[in-house]
């Protein structure tokens, strides 16, 4: 049976005296601490290692990154590239078609997949689904817009709460009276 094998501080000097037997039989664990205490390593190992971390550290420079950072993209608007807008057009000629034959729900799902939001909250408007659209104005930060929605699908209480959350005290008011009612 394997025990796990941790190692103090102040077991070294043992660890060592059974260790260097294998490597050299004339190294004493002395003469290994000695070698890594003298003048030479300690004065040259010290500052390389202060160095690394600090250039690892600098801020913008290219230490350790975990996972995929998009700092530097975040408030840019991401520019689709020549697949991604031919594949939207795509599905958004699919969608106008779809919307015709009288499936304006499903038109609206398919552009919220090609992330053509704005066609999406249009193609919900037009099938009545006040709700869905609100959804997506709320989440494009279109929040007067979103509250207005959300009070044509019946839900006041949504609606007050974007209503407030955006000072307009009035049109919140109305809308958690129309709630209590």
């Amino acid at each position: 049976m394997l025990r796990p094998c941790w190692l103090r501080a102040t077991d070294s000097p043992s660890f060592l005296h059974r260790a260097l037997p294998l490597v050299s039989s004339n190294l004493q664990p002395g003469h290994v601490i000695g070698w890594m205490t003298t003048a030479a390593w300690r004065f040259l190992l010290a500052p390389a290692g202060i160095l690394t971390l600090g250039v690892t550290l600098l801020p913008g420079g290219r230490g350790v990154r975990v996972g995929d950072d998009d700092s530097e993209r975040r408030g840019a608007v991401a520019v689709p590239s020549r697949e991604e807008r031919r594949a939207q057009k795509k599905a958004g000629a699919d969608a106008a078609r779809m919307a015709k034959k009288g499936m304006p729900a499903e038109a609206a799902e398919l552009c919220i997949t090609a992330g053509l939001l704005n066609d999406a909250a249009d193609y919900f408007l037009k099938a009545n689904l006040y709700e869905r659209a609100a959804e997506i104005r709320h989440d494009q930060n279109r929040f007067l817009e979103s509250a207005e929605l959300y009070a044509k699908a019946g839900k006041p209480d949504s609606a007050g709460a974007i209503y407030a959350q955006q000072e307009k005290w009035d049109l919140s008011a109305e809308a958690y009276v129309v709630a209590e009612t």
